[in-house]
């Protein structure tokens, strides 16, 4: 009976093992950064949200996004060697996206933007980790000049934001796409 009694408890605490074992794999790992040590992006991750940011919210958000894209959403190659990109580029979660963006910089040796205008689609606060983020569904549209010819150009994002205090700044890129007036 003695015997039996240890068989069984060393089947429990084995049992034991394996289910404490197996539900650590089901684990979110904690979000380290921008693609650090494996984890992924925290874009990959998000959870969705119907909380939507108030409209004087929306309003400092779409300033904030406003600034941020005119100091670097389109560079010429020569402003690519700068910081600015290289942290633009960082943002970008989708590798395909980034190239694409790399390869327009690269063929844009000279751009003057007259006027951009950025308009929300969708604004949204959600938590990850403990941490308040913002999805934000925008469209950004500039105009000027690239390589001495007209340009009127339209971008749509997703961006994952923090705001607080009347005051925002971007995490992640999730989605970024272009067109040129006149593509399809």
């Amino acid at each position: 009976m003695k015997e039996l009694m240890i068989k069984l408890l060393a089947v429990v605490l084995a049992m034991f093992c394996l289910v404490g074992c197996g539900s650590s794999k089901n684990e979110v790992p904690p979000y380290e950064g921008q693609n650090t040590l494996g984890y992924g992006y925290m874009y990959d991750r998000i959870p969705d949200s119907n909380e939507s940011y108030s409209n004087e919210e929306m309003s400092f958000i779409q300033k904030g996004i406003l600034a941020w894209a005119r100091g670097s959403l389109l560079l010429d190659n020569q402003q690519s060697e700068d910081l600015n990109a290289q942290s633009f580029d960082s943002l970008i979660v989708d590798a395909d996206d980034r190239s694409r963006i790399q390869d327009d910089r690269a063929n844009t040796e000279t751009v003057q933007i007259d006027n951009m205008a950025v308009q929300l689609q969708k604004a949204v606060r959600t938590k990850y980790q403990d941490k308040e983020v913002g999805k934000v569904h925008c469209t950004i549209e500039l105009t000027g000049q690239r390589n001495g010819q007209d340009m009127n150009r339209t971008y749509t994002l997703v961006l994952l934001i923090h705001y607080a205090n009347s005051q925002m700044s971007i995490y992640e890129i999730g989605e970024i796409d272009f067109t040129e007036a006149g593509e399809a």
